[in-house]
């Protein structure tokens, strides 16, 4: 037991308390994220090989294959533990983990051209039939602080936090071209 403004706080939360008292509290929520600019584009159906006429320039006859994620379900836990009325450890997790598939194809004479193979790669100047890509976009966070009061009155609250964060991004992408 704490006084905290001449009443008598039990470590945690209690009614008599003033607004800022820290509580002891778990929470958790689901996300619904899509990660924006993370879309890829992959390949381009084009008018035909350029070794059946040398001098000309393809042309796209069609979109463009693109890979481009959408909303996807997240989620974040976290618990708030008091350490007294004034301080309290803060822990969060948040997961996020967005999966997309997308294929394209022609029948010949037109083609499909890779717009990921490397300039300098024997493969950037191959024509293909059909190419299918994928794109896993994964999000990871952890939070882990320690809150604690620095003003407060009846019906205000400001606090500090020192905390450290772990975060990490990871983006896959795979492409398959067949002939």
């Amino acid at each position: 037991t704490e006084m905290v403004d001449g009443i008598a706080c039990a470590s945690g939360c209690c009614e008599e308390c003033d607004v800022w008292a820290h509580c002891t509290s778990i929470y958790g929520g689901l996300l619904y994220l899509r990660p924006r600019t993370a879309d890829v584009a992959y390949a381009v159906p084009i008018d035909g090989p350029l070794d059946t006429v040398p001098s000309s320039h393809p042309i796209q006859i069609g979109p463009v294959g693109l890979v481009d994620p959408d909303y996807d379900l997240g989620f974040q836990l976290g618990a708030n533990l008091a350490i007294d009325a004034m301080s309290s450890i803060v822990v969060d997790l948040m997961m996020f983990d967005s999966k997309t598939s997308s294929s394209i194809g022609t029948a010949p004479p037109e083609v499909v051209r890779s717009l990921v193979a490397h300039p300098s790669s024997t493969s950037a100047a191959t024509d293909f039939l059909a190419a299918q890509a994928d794109l896993e976009v994964q999000l990871d966070t952890f939070d882990l602080g320690l809150r604690h009061l620095f003003v407060g009155g009846q019906v205000f609250a400001v606090n500090y936090s020192v905390a450290v964060r772990y975060a990490r991004l990871e983006q896959e992408f795979h492409t398959q071209f067949v002939n």
